[in-house]
């Protein structure tokens, strides 16, 4: 590495620069400036999150036309054996345990199918 002396200005790979000069044989002072360029430019970033809001409005009308389609179907969800239900005078606790079940299973089949079809 060069001495602060000798550097008069000094540009490095990564986006700094080192600055300083060499004045009748003292250092000066020594000054180091970076900066750092995105690679995505603003209409390029602004295009991509665009693409995900769309993206993640869709897959909310897919859940939604779901739920309601299941809603038709009078499946017993919510109420299924495993489900408990806590009734008091003042107090009602519902946990829907078989049900959380039922569903974690069938979601887990569908993204494994899923994720082997796109192999």
């Amino acid at each position: 590495m060069r001495s602060a002396s000798a550097v008069s200005s000094l540009r490095v790979q990564n986006g700094c620069a080192l600055d300083g000069t060499d004045k009748d044989g003292k250092s000066q002072e020594i000054k180091l400036h970076c900066y750092v360029e995105l690679s995505l430019d603003d209409h390029r970033l602004k295009m991509e999150l665009g693409k995900l809001l769309i993206f993640l409005g869709i897959a909310l009308v897919v859940a939604g036309l779901a739920v309601m389609l299941l809603g038709r179907l009078h499946l017993p969800m919510g109420r299924l054996p495993g489900d408990f239900l806590y009734r008091r005078k003042n107090t009602t606790v519902y946990f829907p345990l078989a049900t959380s079940l039922l569903v974690s299973v069938v979601l887990t089949i569908f993204l494994y199918v899923v994720s082997r079809w796109r192999r």
